[in-house]
C-alpha cells in the first residue's frame, strides 16, 4: 500500500495533477521535488499519511451512502433474501424399496410401515406463548411419557432450551442411534393427539409431536432362499444375493419437503413425491425352494457321526433345461433373514472345527509353526498350542496374548459371517470329481478324438509316469466301451481317453465349461480362473486327472450351466434368477429373456451322453441306481473328490455329488447335489450314495408337483412310499412283481461296496 501511494504521489508531482498553489497549501506539500529527495523526505511522509486519511474518509462517505440507500429502496427485498436462507423444515419422504416376489406371487421380501416420533419444540412453545400457559409444554411432554416411555422432564428441558427447533428426532435407542417404532407402538399416541384436538375435549390438546414415516425390510419366511435373497443392512443397502446385485432397482429415490420463503416473506411448502423402488419376480418357484431346502435339513440331521451335524456345506440347484431359468437354489446351513448378524461361531461349528479354524488363522498370521501345531482350549484357561519341536521331539506351548486372542476372535467371527452368509453354490469352488467325466466324454465324441466304440480294460489302477491312479473297483471293473465306462465311472479309463483327446483339444473345449463366470444375476460368483489348467500347466500328469475331475476346481453353478448344455442338444444358457422387473403398479420395466451364450457340443453328442447319463441310474454296475425317484427314469453322473490343503490332498475329507435330468426321455429340469465333507464314519466310503438319494428326496415331491407325468410303473413299496409322503398323480399305475433293486454299488474312490442308505 505504501509502494502504491508514494507512487501515486510521484505521479502528482511529475504531471502536476492537482494545480494551483492553494491545492499544494491545503495538503501540506509545499513545493513538489522528485519524490525520494533526501531533503523532502520527511514532508512527503506526512503528505503520504494525509492522503491516506484522505482516502479512507471518501470510501467511509461512500458506504454509508450505499447503506442509506439500501435501508430506504431496497430492504424488503434483502429482507427477503436472508429469510430464504434461514433453516426452514426441510423434511425426507422415505421411498418404499421393492419386493421380491416367486414365480407364482408369493412375497419373499417386502417392507412393514414404522414411524420414527418428531418433537417440534417450537410449535409447542409458539403455541404455549399464543395461550399464555405453559401447560401445553407439560401435556406434550406428559403424552411421550404416558404412551413411549420418555422422561418427562427431559422433554420439558428440551422445549425450554431449544425453542426454535422445529425438527427433533428423538424415537432413539440406548446408544442415542435415531430407531423407528412400530405401528402397534404408537398407535395409541396417534390416538390420544386426535382425540385431544377433537370438538368437546376435556383434556389440553396435545401440540407438537410428529411422525416420520420409515420403512424396515422383512422376509416373512425367515431363512428361506437366504442364501439367494440376501438380506439389508441396518443402512437400507442391500446385502449379498439379489438385495445387493440388483440394488439399484429395489432402492428408489426419498422425496422431500421444503420449506421456503415466498416474495412476500411468507413461509410455503413444496413437496418432491419419493419415487418407490421396482419390484423383482424371480424364476424361484417358492414350493420347489421349501422342498429343496427341507430336504437339506433331513440329510444333514441324518448325518451326525460326531459333534458337529450335518456336512461343511450342502448345495442344491434346480434348473429349467431349455431356459437356464434357476428355479431352486439353496445352500447349508441356512441363516434366518430378519436377524442375519445372529450368527454365531458356535451355533454352526464343532469344537473340532472351531479349533481347526482357530490354528488355521494362528498359522496365517504367523504366531505359530505351520508345519506342525495343535490348539488345546481346557476350562478356565486361555487357549494354547502345542508345537512338536524337531531338536527334542517334544511339543512346546506357545500362549497367546490377549491382544492376539481378541484379533483371533473377531477373525473367527468375520469368517463365519461371510461363509454363512454368502451362497455356496456359486462362490466356493472345489475339485468336481467324476462329475467332469460327462464333459470329458463330450469333448472327446464331439471332437471326433473318441468314438462310441473305444474300449478300455481295467485291471483296477494304471501308471501314468510317477502316478498310481486307481480304478473305483479295487480290483479292477473289467471296463468295456466308452458308454460303459462311464457308468462305471473307471479313472484308469479316463486317463486313457485323456491322452487320446489330448492337450490341445481338451484345453481348447474346456474353455467354455470351467473358469469363467456363468453371469449369472447374484452377487457373489466366483470364475475359479485361476484354479484351472493352462497350456504350461496341463503337463501328462493333469491331463490324466483332469479327465476324470481332479486337480482344478469349479464352482456348482458352473458344472450345472455346462452339464444343461451337454443334455439339451448343445446350448449353453445364462443362468437367470429373476424373471422380470416391475414398478410399483406392477408395470413391466424389463422382461429378462432366456438367452444362449454359445454351443458347447453338437446335437448328436448330446444324445449319446443322455444315454449313457440314464446308464449310470439303470445299468446293474451303475454308480447311480439309488438316485431313481418313484415312477420316473432319470439320467446323471455321480462325482467324488478329495479336497486339497495344505501338503496336498486331506486324508478322509471328501466332496459328493450328483449331478442329474428328469425326466429322461424329455429333460425338463437338471439337479445339482453336492455334500461338501458329509459327517459320516467313513467319507470315502458310501458318501456318495447320500447324494444320490438327496437327489432322489428331492425328485420324488418335485416332478409330481410341477405335473410332470410318470414314466415308469411303480412298486409296491414306491406306492406305499408315495401314499406316506401325502404324493398323489392322476396316473399312479402299480405293477405287480416287480423286483427291487438291490444289486451293490461300489464307491468311485474306494471300490468298497456301498451299504444301501436308510
Amino acid at each position: 500500500m505504501e509502494g502504491f501511494l508514494k507512487k501515486f504521489l510521484q505521479y502528482i508531482h511529475e504531471t502536476n495533477l492537482f494545480l494551483g498553489e492553494s491545492f499544494r497549501r491545503m495538503f501540506g506539500f509545499g513545493k513538489f521535488e522528485k519524490y525520494g529527495n533526501k531533503d523532502n523526505k520527511s514532508n512527503q511522509q506526512v503528505a503520504l499519511i494525509r492522503v491516506l486519511f484522505i482516502l479512507l474518509a471518501i470510501s467511509f462517505v461512500i458506504i454509508v451512502l450505499r447503506l442509506s440507500y439500501i435501508v430506504t429502496f431496497k430492504g424488503e427485498e434483502y429482507k427477503r433474501m436472508v429469510y430464504s436462507q434461514r433453516q426452514t423444515s426441510d423434511i425426507v419422504i422415505p421411498c418404499e424399496r421393492g419386493s421380491i416376489y416367486d414365480a407364482k406371487g408369493t412375497v419373499l421380501a417386502s417392507n412393514i410401515k414404522k414411524y420414527i416420533v418428531i418433537l417440534d419444540a417450537k410449535q409447542v412453545m409458539d403455541y404455549s406463548k399464543q395461550m399464555g400457559n405453559s401447560a401445553y409444554i407439560e401435556a406434550t411432554a406428559e403424552a411421550l411419557n404416558q404412551y413411549l416411555g420418555f422422561d418427562k422432564q427431559q422433554i420439558v428441558d428440551f422445549i425450554y432450551n431449544n425453542p426454535k427447533d422445529a425438527y427433533e428426532r428423538i424415537s432413539k435407542d440406548e446408544n442415542g442411534k435415531v430407531i423407528a417404532l412400530d405401528a402397534e407402538e404408537v398407535k395409541p399416541l396417534m390416538e390420544a393427539i386426535t382425540a385431544s384436538k377433537s370438538k368437546g375435549s376435556t383434556v389440553k390438546p396435545i401440540y407438537g409431536i410428529q411422525f416420520e414415516d420409515s420403512y424396515s425390510r422383512i422376509y416373512p419366511n425367515n431363512s428361506l432362499a437366504c442364501d439367494l435373497l440376501g438380506y439389508v443392512n441396518d443402512g437400507g443397502v442391500g446385502m449379498y444375493g439379489l438385495e445387493q446385485y440388483y440394488e439399484e432397482e429395489l432402492k428408489g429415490v426419498d422425496g422431500r419437503s421444503f420449506g421456503y420463503i415466498n416474495d412476500y416473506t411468507n413461509l410455503e411448502r413444496q413437496i418432491v413425491p419419493a419415487k418407490n423402488g421396482n419390484s423383482l419376480v424371480l424364476n424361484i418357484d417358492a414350493s420347489i425352494q421349501r422342498i429343496v431346502e427341507r430336504k437339506i435339513i433331513e440329510v444333514n440331521e441324518s448325518m451326525d457321526y460326531s459333534e458337529r451335524s450335518g456336512s461343511y456345506n450342502t448345495g442344491v440347484i434346480i434348473m429349467e433345461c431349455d431356459t437356464g431359468n434357476v428355479l431352486a437354489m439353496a445352500g447349508w446351513p441356512f441363516y434366518d433373514l430378519n436377524n442375519p448378524r445372529e450368527v454365531t461361531i458356535d451355533k454352526y461349528y464343532s469344537t473340532k472345527q472351531i479349533n481347526e479354524l482357530m490354528s488355521k488363522f494362528a498359522i496365517q498370521e504367523g504366531w505359530v509353526n505351520g508345519i506342525s501345531s495343535n490348539i488345546f482350549i481346557e476350562e478356565d484357561k486361555p487357549p494354547y498350542f502345542k508345537i512338536l519341536n524337531e531338536e527334542t521331539g517334544k511339543d512346546d506351548v506357545v500362549m497367546l496374548t490377549q491382544e492376539q486372542l481378541d484379533k483371533l476372535d473377531d477373525d473367527l467371527s468375520g469368517y463365519v459371517r461371510d461363509g454363512v452368509w454368502k451362497n455356496f453354490c456359486i462362490s466356493d469352488t472345489y475339485e468336481p470329481g467324476s462329475v467332469a467325466k460327462t464333459i470329458t466324454t463330450a469333448i472327446g465324441l464331439d471332437s471326433g478324438k473318441l468314438v462310441p466304440s473305444d474300449s478300455f480294460h481295467c485291471t483296477g489302477l494304471i501308471e501314468v509316469l510317477d502316478r498310481t491312479i486307481h480304478c473305483s473297483h479295487r480290483w479292477g471293473c473289467g471296463g468295456g466301451d466308452l458308454r460303459m465306462c462311464l457308468v462305471k465311472s473307471c479313472n484308469p479309463a479316463y486317463t486313457q481317453f485323456g491322452k487320446k483327446i489330448g492337450k490341445e483339444t481338451f484345453l481348447e473345449y474346456s474353455k467354455d465349461f470351467y473358469g469363467v463366470k456363468t453371469g449369472i444375476d447374484l452377487t457373489g460368483e466366483v470364475s475359479a480362473e485361476g484354479l484351472v489348467f493352462t497350456e504350461k500347466t496341463l503337463n501328462t500328469t493333469e491331463l490324466a486327472t483332469a479327465s476324470f475331475g481332479q486337480g482344478f476346481n469349479a464352482t456348482m453353478i458352473q458344472m450345472i450351466c455346462g452339464f444343461n448344455s451337454l443334455i439339451n442338444g448343445g446350448q449353453y444358457y445364462e443362468p437367470h434368477v429373476v424373471n422380470r422387473i416391475v414398478d410399483e403398479n406392477g408395470c413391466i420395466v424389463k422382461n429378462i429373456e432366456p438367452r444362449i451364450l454359445k454351443q458347447t457340443v453338437s446335437e448328436s453328442t448330446s444324445d449319446k451322453l443322455k444315454d449313457y447319463c440314464i446308464g449310470v441310474v439303470e445299468e446293474s454296475e451303475g454308480t447311480g441306481k439309488k438316485s431313481r425317484p418313484a415312477g420316473y427314469r432319470i439320467g446323471g453322473k455321480t462325482g467324488t473328490a478329495q479336497i486339497s490343503g495344505v501338503g496336498g490332498y486331506q486324508a478322509g475329507q471328501y466332496v459328493v455329488s450328483f449331478m442329474s435330468f428328469a425326466p429322461a426321455d424329455d429333460p425338463q429340469l437338471v439337479m445339482y447335489v453336492v455334500i461338501d465333507r458329509p459327517n459320516i464314519p467313513d467319507q470315502s466310503s458310501g458318501a456318495v450314495n447320500q447324494a444320490c438319494e438327496l437327489t432322489r428326496e428331492i425328485y420324488t415331491e418335485v416332478l409330481p408337483y410341477l405335473n410332470i407325468p410318470m414314466t415308469e410303473p411303480l412298486t409296491e413299496k414306491e406306492y406305499e412310499e408315495l401314499l406316506e409322503k401325502g404324493i398323489y398323480t392322476s396316473n399312479i399305475v402299480i405293477e405287480e412283481n416287480v423286483p427291487e433293486d438291490n444289486t451293490d454299488i461300489a464307491d468311485e474312490m474306494t471300490g468298497e461296496i456301498i451299504e444301501p442308505a436308510n
